[in-house]
């Protein structure tokens, strides 16, 4: 059985990706619950580790806040509800 190769971003790198700052990013992923990440554990601490997909959905929030979506209805969005408001 051969292993698939997937990439994974740490949390500087995904923040670049997305084009927003690392606490923003913290806040959407922590608070919010944008995405799922999934945490690696070093010793005592955990690491956020994000899929392309999670890159993907974090940039259409972003993309939605600068067209002038609410918070709420860009995350709503970017998860594929319905009913986004501007």
């Amino acid at each position: 059985m051969r292993r698939q190769n997937f990439h994974h971003y740490g949390s500087i790198a995904t923040a670049k990706k997305v084009g927003i700052s690392l606490r923003q990013l913290y806040h959407w992923v922590d608070n919010l619950r944008v995405t799922r990440p999934k945490l690696r554990t070093f010793g005592q601490r955990k690491f956020h580790r994000f899929t392309q997909q999670d890159v993907e959905i974090l940039r259409t929030v972003r993309r939605q806040l600068a067209h002038g979506y609410t918070l709420r209805a860009a995350i709503g969005t970017a998860k594929g509800r319905k009913g986004g408001r501007r």
